[in-house]
């Protein structure tokens, strides 16, 4: 537990100020670039951001999970790194020619085209960060991450405040990754482990087998977060993609917390998958409890809070995106419950299981986007990605409880669960009330913080919660 602690906590320094960092970009891309032209750049963005999960298909988490498994499995690094190289080749070449389908607005296709080699260069990261990952060695990905978002947000408000324009942010974005990911691949082959690449096509076969299921569940899972962008900004709703993309990076920041906490338990469930069914249960437990602990008082404080937040970060201009927000903090507090039943279901060996849910959920919002998009815009869209979490938190559920040794639920979570929302609604009714209406956002966002914590404090000093 020390070391997931340990790394949980390098995780959270990395990705907290990487994306705080980036995130404060992004609202000054906002505001100085307006609605329509903020929303080409996050249609190409999301374009580019989805078909990039081709140049990965599964070989971050399929390479942590076999490197955790000891050192003589490190040998294979170079087979992964080749693999790598191969599926990043060929997705460029799909983005190129999708590019020409997608849209005839010739400077959204350029935006397209530079923004390919972005994403390109920013998923190479990942295999590194599997490889550091494997080792326990998260402080070096945090490092990094930091480094280059210091950099983007540097070069990023110097192009926005100087030569202002969709086009030359692109290009920093590519300029601020490349320099970023050379110091890294410097100081991994000097450092770390050497960088080879080696054509072994047994070894080939052997993780493309591994990863093409969680690969493909890898784009589903994307499919939610851009196919509505994409649909919005073929139909030429590029104005809404804008007022949606302000809405969905609020929501991001919190995702942040998803992603480093089971970051920090996937390799540790992974060695408990293979060695002992007690303590993965036991883990698997304490990472649900977070994620509950997490999720509820986040929908609850966001519903309250939404016209503020989204009036202190955009402006009056973004107003349309409040109720997407209130619509979409909801998906993403399923996303927090669901993170740990598809954990669980990669790490004990049933991917293609996490395939099948992802691809159910991921079919059922490209229908609903395509039905409810033209008719409610940005609030069709939002509605469809809150449904399709709620089929695809139903699928892992159920797929976790057919297909592996876990039990999915017991009394204990049930306690968490309740407490945490009467908690949690006990904290949003707090907040809403006339009292606080004068005060600033931030200061209201500390007091419900406060608030929802000092509740579960009292709940465990009555007994009623044990922790």
């Amino acid at each position: 537990m020390k070391t997931i602690l340990k790394n949980a906590g390098w995780l959270a320094l990395g990705e907290g100020v990487s994306r705080t960092l980036v995130f404060f970009l992004i609202v000054a891309m906002t505001r100085i670039l307006g609605p329509e032209e903020y929303g080409k750049f996050a249609f190409a963005f999301a374009f580019v951001s989805l078909l990039a999960m081709l140049s990965n298909f599964g070989l971050t988490g399929i390479a942590t999970r076999e490197l955790a498994q000891g050192s003589q499995r490190e040998r294979e690094f170079s087979s992964i790194l080749s693999l790598k190289i191969l599926l990043s080749a060929g997705t460029l070449l799909v983005m190129f020619l999708l590019a020409l389908l997608v849209t005839p607005d010739i400077a959204v296709r350029k935006l397209i085209w530079i923004l390919s080699l972005f994403a390109l260069i920013d998923n190479f990261f990942w295999i590194l960060y599997a490889f550091l990952r494997a080792r326990e060695r998260m402080e070096y990905e945090a490092v990094t991450r930091i480094v280059g978002a210091v950099l983007l947000l540097l070069v990023g408000f110097f192009v926005l405040f100087n030569l202002p324009s969709v086009t030359n942010i692109s290009y920093a974005y590519v300029a601020t990754s490349l320099v970023t990911l050379i110091g890294l691949a410097a100081f991994f082959h000097f450092r770390i482990y050497p960088l080879a690449f080696a054509l072994d096509m047994l070894l080939l076969k052997k993780f493309w087998e591994f990863s093409w299921p969680l690969g493909l569940a890898g784009v589903f899972g994307t499919v939610y977060i851009y196919s509505d962008s994409i649909i919005m900004g073929y139909l030429k709703q590029v104005t809404a993609v804008g007022w949606y993309g302000a809405a969905y990076q609020v929501i991001g920041l919190p995702i942040i917390v998803v992603t480093l906490i089971s970051t920090s338990f996937y390799p540790a469930l992974s060695r408990f998958a293979k060695e002992s069914k007690e303590n993965l249960q036991n883990l698997w437990n304490r990472h649900m409890q977070w994620m509950i602990f997490l999720a509820l008082p986040l929908m609850a404080g966001t519903i309250v809070l939404a016209p503020k937040i989204i009036n202190f970060l955009y402006g009056q201009r973004y107003e349309p995106s409040v109720i997407a927000l209130q619509i979409l903090i909801f998906a993403a507090g399923l996303n927090f419950l669901y993170n740990p039943y598809g954990t669980a279901l990669v790490v004990t060996g049933q991917q293609k299981k996490h395939l099948l849910g992802t691809a159910i959920a991921a079919l059922v919002n490209i229908i609903l986007n395509i039905i409810l998009i033209p008719r409610f815009s940005l609030y069709g869209a939002g509605i469809a990605t809150l449904i399709s979490y709620m089929f695809l938190l139903a699928l892992e559920v159920e797929f976790v409880r057919r297909f592996t040794s876990l039990a999915i639920w017991d009394a204990r979570l049930t306690r968490v669960f309740l407490v945490a929302g009467f908690a949690s609604l006990a904290m949003a009714f707090f907040i809403s009330q006339p009292m606080f209406a004068a005060l600033h956002v931030l200061a209201l966002v500390g007091v419900g913080v406060v608030s929802y914590f000092a509740l579960l404090f009292v709940s465990i000093k009555l007994r009623v919660l044990h922790v």
